[in-house]
């Protein structure tokens, strides 16, 4: 960060978030980086939006769904009604709340230092997080989460160490968790105790303890949190809290003893796979700077230890359960920013700190390097490779020339930077020649019937293809979905089929339908197929396992379409 003293003010926060906002903006229309669990969310949406019930989510069949909160479902529905049913304006709400909470750890971190240089480098240290931009561009409840613990966890921080007895503290603190029980669940209560219990196990060296306990402001976040469950509940019954409970404790404990020290040790190393380049960099500062990084750590006093107690209690709390998901720990990942930055800070000084900043220098050039050969040789595999390597070469030596020729922009926050745009890069250019999908092209051919269908069977399709299918149509196309073995007179109730080849060899014999061979499915690309493609100038041809065809099929007018199925 001494850059920026030597070429004049740091840059401001905006600059930060808007870099981050124009990385993942291109990806939000791209199915190439769908994830199977959007679809419990945007599916439930639409029939919100379509049915006129904002209070009952459902599955895409019409069967209830009471597995997460409300307020997911309600951000999506919104979005829905403002912008229409698609991809964008499924992922962009999520996106502008990953901004968000890049604003609020920078304020966050202001506050806990007072140095805005440090708030800038923990924006960019949770920006360039490789899980924070992943959960960013998901039509999820992960990023949501996470916004509104770090909310509560900034006013937790204003009344724990800066005193501030201001009622807006309160609300922050206990609304936010509210709204964070409203989004996923049970966590946030954590988020109420933590802070609690701290000031019992540390408390303060001053006379006045801080005061944090409100009682207005406790039965506000509660009545947030809960409200929704307490209408459901009297609307449908016991089965609402069944449900959420099963989902969140019940069904999570089953077996989980066998994988607790596991998922202690994975948990534990989450933080250090996803700031991997803080950590070697605080590594390496540990070793040479030794008595630099104590006296950092003991500046920070009980701000260390409150943001390691939670990271603790999030490892301990999820360690008790079945499945072991990194993302489960994003709620941490704001504060383990705003600490990671305060000790870069403090400790890249001296003879070491310029060796980083040399070591950088040449990363930045040899990355530059990659994007100008992937621009130059992009193009034999297709040309999205070779925009993407133009786009990143430039950016990259943009931000050379910003950080270590002009030294108008510290060299952290360049590398933060540089891999917003990287993993941006990755996601919009490359990945989508990779990783395709049929859902485009079989959305087309649905649509271009007509009358374009009001029911459709899929036999054997990728449930995330059918939930892709529903986004791409607008909502329009209604699909009920089949496996494989499903018996063969339920969807001969329907007036379209979309078929895989058995069932297509058994009704082409009927003369009541109409079939045709509309698309075929690919596996993602292996690195061998992109290295074929690349020495040959062609796209790797693909083996017959790797395909799978898919019939569309049509009743034809007369043959009993009115007929609903069982």
């Amino acid at each position: 960060m001494a850059a920026a003293a030597r070429g004049g003010p740091p840059p401001s926060v905006a600059v930060i978030i808007l870099v981050f906002l124009l990385s993942l903006l291109g990806s939000l229309p791209l199915v190439s980086r769908y994830h199977l669990d959007e679809g419990w969310y945007t599916n439930a949406a639409i029939q919100m939006v379509q049915s006129g019930d904002y209070v009952t989510p459902r599955y895409a069949d019409g069967s209830l769904r009471f597995r997460k909160p409300i307020l997911t479902y309600w951000v999506l529905a919104t979005s829905y009604a403002t912008l229409g049913i698609g991809l964008v304006s499924s992922r962009l709400p999520f996106l502008l709340a990953a901004c968000a909470t890049l604003w609020v750890t920078y304020r966050l971190a202001r506050s806990v230092t007072q140095d805005p240089r440090i708030g800038l480098l923990a924006a960019a240290l949770l920006g360039s997080n490789i899980l924070f931009m992943e959960s960013a561009t998901k039509a999820t409840p992960d990023i949501l989460q996470c916004l509104f613990i770090t909310l509560s966890l900034w006013g937790a921080t204003e009344l724990l160490f800066n005193r501030r007895d201001d009622p807006r503290w309160y609300a922050l603190f206990y609304v936010g968790a509210g709204l964070g029980i409203a989004t996923k669940g049970l966590l946030p209560f954590a988020v109420i105790a933590w802070p609690l219990l701290f000031t019992r196990l540390l408390p303060s060296e001053t006379d006045r303890p801080p005061r944090l306990f409100h009682v207005g402001w406790l039965m506000a976040g509660l009545v947030v949190g809960l409200s929704w469950l307490a209408g459901s509940l009297l609307l449908r019954g016991p089965e609402v809290a069944t449900t959420l409970f099963e989902d969140q404790v019940g069904q999570r404990l089953e077996g989980a003893h066998r994988l607790f020290l596991s998922n202690i040790a994975l948990y534990l190393l989450t933080p250090f796979r996803f700031f991997a380049p803080w950590f070697v960099m605080l590594g390496i500062l540990a070793v040479v700077q030794r008595d630099l990084l104590r006296a950092s750590v003991r500046q920070q006093g009980r701000w260390f230890w409150f943001v390691l107690g939670w990271l603790l209690v999030n490892v301990a709390v999820f360690s008790f359960g079945n499945l072991m998901r990194p993302r489960y720990l994003l709620p941490t990942f704001p504060l383990l920013a705003v600490l990671l930055a305060g000790l870069l800070q403090q400790t890249m000084q001296g003879r070491p700190a310029r060796v980083i900043q040399h070591i950088l220098q040449w990363v930045f050039r040899a990355a530059t390097g990659v994007g100008v050969v992937l621009a130059l040789v992009g193009w034999r595999i297709d040309q999205r490779f070779a925009i993407g390597g133009f786009c990143l070469s430039g950016v990259l030596l943009l931000l050379d020339w910003a950080a270590f020729r002009r030294s108008a922009l510290p060299q952290l926050i360049a590398l933060g930077l540089a891999i917003m745009v990287a993993f941006g890069t990755l996601e919009q250019f490359l990945k989508p020649v990779v990783i395709t999908s049929p859902a485009a092209e079989l959305t087309q051919r649905l649509l271009a019937l007509n009358p374009p269908p009001e029911r459709i069977a899929t036999v054997g399709l990728r449930h995330s293809v059918a939930n892709q299918i529903r986004l791409l149509s607008g909502g329009r196309l209604a699909l009920r979905e089949f496996p494989d073995n499903e018996g063969q007179e339920t969807v001969r109730h329907f007036p379209v089929i979309l078929a895989p080849p058995p069932l297509y060899h058994t009704l082409a014999e009927d003369p009541s339908y109409t079939s045709k061979a509309c698309v075929l499915e690919y596996q993602p690309l292996s690195a061998e197929e992109l290295w074929s493609a690349l020495k040959t100038g062609e796209r790797a041809p693909k083996h017959e396992k790797d395909q799978k065809r898919y019939y569309l099929i049509r009743k034809q007018a007369g043959n009993g379409t009115s007929e609903r199925p069982s």
